[in-house]
């Protein structure tokens, strides 16, 4: 407890998360109020824990949908729509989801600079 008190002081005196001319009160609310935020979404998150790892467990095709669904759209994104799915038949790529598809996802070519 001393320790969490030691450092919780040194934050408030030495980063001034507010500022330096807004007050040690202020800073030091402002600090609890960061600090307990996040440590209650911790134990929030530890309580419900055990129950998003029954359901997941229980559902794992489901829950296997959401990363598969991100890597899906990483790669559409990466490589685009023709180079991802181009072993589909033809007619995929005539109709008119594939041709909106293309066009929503055409990969971002030979380089990319942000």
């Amino acid at each position: 407890m001393l320790a969490v008190l030691a450092v919780g002081l040194l934050l408030i005196l030495e980063w001034s998360p507010l500022g330096s001319g807004t007050g040690l009160l202020r800073n030091a609310a402002f600090l609890l109020l960061v600090v307990g935020g996040l440590l209650w979404g911790f134990i929030a998150f530890q309580r419900v824990y055990p129950r998003l790892l029954r359901w997941s467990l229980r559902h794992k095709a489901v829950f296997l949908c959401a990363p598969g669904g991100i890597v899906l759209v990483g790669l559409l994104v990466w490589l685009g729509f023709p180079r991802v799915f181009g072993w589909l038949p033809d007619v995929l790529e005539g109709s008119p989801p594939g041709r909106a598809l293309a066009r929503t996802f055409p990969g971002l070519g030979r380089e990319f600079m942000p």
